[in-house]
């Protein structure tokens, strides 16, 4: 109640946008997200690593796609996400608040909708809204107020079908004052547990469950986003309208700072970007990436009311995004452990040019992927492009490159230790699965400090020292990679070339 109290105290200062919004595909796009059926969710399925990892963030392996709840919906009594008691006891704000009502109860009328003749009328009195004659305006719009809300959505259709400025400013302020009503006394019904009418509510407690935090969160979105809920039915025509009107909003509020962001407002921001049929911008998805590395949105995604539902819009964006922000996305998925990330990896691979970030694309395969995932990396197991280089005391450049960074996502995928193929510890990370940057050798930190190296195969009192070379030990480190590959099939067992002879 506290968190509505501060809602409803903003409400004045929200004014309602205005667009035309029909009844259409947006109901089934957010059941889509929820459950698991929609945006291509069943590729993703498809495509979904099945391993030994621990689930994070509350997506279990067993049953929940990577951008969908389980297939029933959401369970108001289980436990979500990795903060819920062990023992499976239900928190007290999963089930609704008390004190709902029947359907048939104080807001009924205000929310029924028009009646065929009622439809007649009203559009014949937003005519006469644009009437040379005052009297006639007048009554048009005395009529109009006295359907009540249920006629906004005509009002909103006329709204994009007039030009005249006056006529348009008018027939707004007619939607506002309709709008604002008795909504702040519905709010707080609703808030109390009530159903008040509000059909976007039936949408919403889909995705998000019944709980009182849902409740509130669904408030803070009715307040300052109403455009957006008010899209929940409505077609992606009206999703974008939408999208854009929310990331002004966000704009807007950022410059006010210090007023905080909410996780009302990564919400407002992710649920447009669900839906592949709306358009996604690179930036439009920059301010959404700001947005939720600030808290409290970084963390929402424990929260264990709201946060299995808050992953699921994460990897529904994750999965879409923009290939200009692809870097900045993986790291967050990864940083994340968000399995959305694993798709987009995989999409990285064939999409990016960037070295770089088809080498992040690697390590997050590595951490999130599976030991088929190999072939994906065997074309690059000679790929020679340069990732980064080092220089040595001798003055000497060396060169990090893609077939470093294959051999060690392929050596991680396997379970081995990236010191087995001669990598220093440093290269090892318990999130990324190896730093590209760190991919040299010991042989080369110790050429670093002392000059020479040997070569393995030599023994030490017969044969001379040779200079340390990267290329050498990257291929002794690929051809224990191939072998493992032939091992499993995923690549065809290589000829055995000539044998030299040993030395006497």
């Amino acid at each position: 109640m506290k968190r509505h109290a501060r809602a409803r105290s903003t409400f004045s200062l929200a004014a309602p946008l205005l667009g035309f919004l029909t009844l259409a595909n947006f109901s089934a796009a957010v059941m889509g997200i929820a459950m698991g059926t929609a945006f291509n969710t069943s590729a993703v399925a498809q495509d979904r690593p099945v391993n030994n990892r621990p689930a994070e963030n509350g997506l279990a392996e067993n049953g929940l796609a990577e951008n969908g709840l389980a297939e029933n919906g959401p369970n108001k009594n289980a436990p979500v996400g990795n903060d819920s008691p062990s023992d499976g006891t239900p928190t007290a704000e999963l089930t609704e608040r008390p004190g709902q009502a029947d359907s048939s109860n104080q807001w009924s009328q205000s929310t029924a909708r028009l009646s065929a003749a009622q439809t007649k009328n009203a559009k014949a009195w937003l005519e006469n809204l644009t009437s040379g004659e005052f009297a006639v305006r007048e009554r048009a719009a005395e009529n109009l107020l006295g359907l009540g809300e249920a006629v906004v959505p005509l009002m909103r259709e006329r709204l994009n079908q007039i030009s005249h400025p006056e006529a348009k400013m008018r027939l707004g302020n007619l939607v506002s004052q309709l709008n604002q009503g008795n909504l702040d006394q519905r709010l707080e019904a609703f808030a109390r547990g009530e159903d008040v009418g509000f059909e976007e509510w039936r949408i919403f407690r889909i995705m998000f469950g019944p709980s009182g935090a849902s409740r509130d969160l669904f408030i803070e979105l009715k307040v300052h986003y109403p455009t957006l809920v008010d899209a929940f039915d409505g077609t992606p025509r009206d999703l974008a309208m939408a999208m854009d009107d929310v990331a002004k909003a966000i704009s807007v509020k950022r410059k006010r700072l210090p007023a905080p962001l909410t996780v009302a407002d990564a919400v407002a921001l992710l649920l447009p970007v669900g839906d592949d049929r709306v358009p996604l911008g690179e930036g439009y998805e920059d301010e959404m990436i700001r947005v939720l590395q600030v808290a409290p949105a970084s963390q929402a995604h424990k929260d264990p009311l709201l946060g299995r539902a808050y992953v699921n819009l994460l990897n529904a964006w994750i999965r879409r995004s923009t290939l200009g922000n692809r870097a900045r996305v993986l790291n967050f998925a990864i940083q994340g452990k968000f399995l959305g990330g694993y798709t987009l990896a995989k999409k990285t691979l064939s999409e990016a040019k960037n070295p770089q970030t088809i080498a992040m694309a690697l390590q997050l395969i590595s951490v999130m992927g599976r030991k088929a995932d190999a072939r994906l990396f065997v074309a690059l197991l000679d790929d020679e492009t340069k990732l980064t280089s080092i220089l040595s005391s001798e003055a000497k450049l060396e060169h990090v490159v893609m077939a470093d960074a294959a051999i060690a996502a392929i050596a991680k995928l396997y379970g081995m230790s990236l010191t087995d193929l001669g990598h220093p510890r440093s290269s090892e990370h318990a999130n990324y699965g190896f730093v590209y940057e760190q991919l040299t050798y010991r042989q080369f930190d110790r050429a670093r400090l002392g000059g020479v190296a040997k070569n393995a195969k030599q023994d030490d009192e017969d044969e001379e020292a040779e200079p340390f070379s990267m290329a050498k030990e990257r291929e002794k480190a690929k051809q224990r990679i191939k072998k493992l590959l032939e091992q499993d099939g995923l690549i065809e067992p290589q000829e055995a070339g000539p044998i030299s002879p040993k030395k006497s």
